[in-house]
């Protein structure tokens, strides 16, 4: 009995050792769990370039503790390696590689940026101040102009395979506070249920004579 119970543990052993996952992770979440144990690395030993994260495991149990946390979010295009070595040493890496979101449904870029940027699981999206697809500027009302905005907004997002309600944080540029309740209710209607992290602030100017610009982060 007792021999067959110490097979049973040398193959669970070696499949720790040698087995690779490939997991599905959230930033915010892998960040929050394992912000104590990492320490940015360059591991030449991962073959795909890159920015790399080394992790140290307390011990088996931590590690393991560590995956099976892991394992219930969503971390996608992220390029994660997850390795058990005989130190219970976790390997992450993560993908740098950098994809230009663009699409005629949103208002053409002024200047030269790129409508939005797709990197490591998330699409950070540029200001996007109230013009149409066909370059009309809305400023003479200010509902008006926050939904053009958001539209904008919406049409990039998707065109990155994501969507609205994946949208992470938002950042409201106003001309002037006084906005501020036209704005809301507009937003609120745009966003429903959803309630991203937002911060709103009032400055001086804003390009091409605009009363609102609005930029966003959100999960692909």
């Amino acid at each position: 009995m007792y021999k067959f119970k110490y097979i049973y543990i040398y193959i669970y052993i070696q499949v720790c050792r040698t087995h690779r996952f490939l997991l599905l992770l959230k930033m915010s979440n892998l960040m929050k769990t394992l912000r104590p144990f990492v320490t940015y690395r360059s591991l030449a030993n991962l073959s795909r370039p890159g920015p790399q994260f080394f992790l140290a495991g307390g011990g088996g149990g931590r590690a393991r503790s560590l995956i099976d946390q892991s394992k219930t979010c969503s971390f996608r295009n992220h390029v994660s390696v997850f390795n058990f070595s005989t130190t219970s040493t976790i390997f992450v890496k993560m993908s740098s590689e950098l994809k230009v979101i663009s699409t005629s449904a949103s208002a053409p870029p002024k200047a030269p940026y790129s409508q939005a940027i797709a990197v490591n699981g998330f699409i950070y999206l540029s200001g996007q101040i109230p013009m149409t697809s066909d370059g009309v500027l809305i400023s003479d009302n200010v509902k008006a102009a926050a939904l053009q905005s958001l539209q904008n907004i919406k049409a990039i997002v998707e065109a990155a395979g994501s969507s609205i309600d994946k949208i992470v944080k938002v950042t409201v540029y106003l001309l002037d506070m006084v906005d501020f309740k036209d704005v809301n209710e507009v937003y609120s209607e745009f966003f429903g249920t959803h309630r991203p992290a937002r911060t709103c602030i009032a400055i001086h100017q804003l390009p091409l004579g605009a009363r609102i610009e609005i930029e966003a982060i959100a999960l692909q």
